[in-house]
């Protein structure tokens, strides 16, 4: 009954000095740590599309999963919808001859350059958006700075009031790696909650950029 007693102790000394054993401290710290690198968060956003016709404005959401690689830098994935705005047809009936269309979404991938703040982190973003493109724009001839690129053109001729209506419509589809700029703040509601703001440019298409406003909530793990 000794030996197996001291056998118990013996075992159980080891084991206690290997759990606090520099290296083995040092390793559980660091995965500690690692864990605590991973991030996911969720948001709702507006975006506005600049074009010299097609002004199309509407909301979208976005998900993220991040990984801190130290306190300047961080990599994240996700997916971002950033407008669904359907265009309308022509409806002499109403006030409106027609409304034009935009859709842009798809997954992206980007870099965040990161400043501690008092209550959070001051950031900028860079990256690629593979993006799928449904632009839908009315125009009269030719305005300054737009072509319908690879588009379907439709001619409409109209009489509307007594008045006689020319103008052409551009349906454009495209899935292509786009670029995207984004400046946001983080606010730590606590060690793993927080709170995100950014504006963020995202370059579309040939005469084509969309403005993208977001506000979200997120959690590190």
């Amino acid at each position: 009954m000794i030996n197996i007693k001291s056998r118990y102790w013996t075992l159980a000394s080891t084991a206690l000095a290997l759990l606090t054993h520099p290296v083995c401290a040092q390793n559980a710290a660091n995965k500690t740590a690692a864990a605590e690198h991973f991030s996911i968060s969720a948001a709702a956003n507006y975006s506005r599309v600049e074009h010299a016709t097609n002004k199309s404005k509407g909301g979208g959401y976005e998900a993220n999963l991040g990984y801190s690689i130290n306190s300047n830098w961080s990599i994240e994935l996700g997916y971002l919808d950033a407008l669904d705005k359907t265009s309308t047809e022509p409806d002499y009936d109403s006030g409106s001859l027609y409304g034009n269309g935009y859709q842009l979404k798809g997954a992206m991938l980007t870099v965040l350059g990161k400043a501690a703040m008092a209550e959070g982190e001051l950031y900028y973003r860079a990256g690629i958006l593979r993006a799928e493109i449904n632009a839908t724009t009315f125009y009269n001839g030719e305005p300054q700075g737009f072509t319908c690129h690879n588009g379907l053109i439709s001619e409409y001729e109209v009489t509307w009031d007594d008045i006689e209506y020319n103008f052409f419509k551009c349906e454009a589809s495209a899935k292509k790696n786009v670029a995207l700029f984004g400046l946001g703040y983080k606010y730590n509601i606590s060690d793993s909650w927080f709170l995100s703001t950014e504006v963020r440019r995202i370059f579309a298409r040939s005469g084509f950029n969309v403005d993208n406003v977001s506000v979200g909530i997120g959690y590190r793990f």
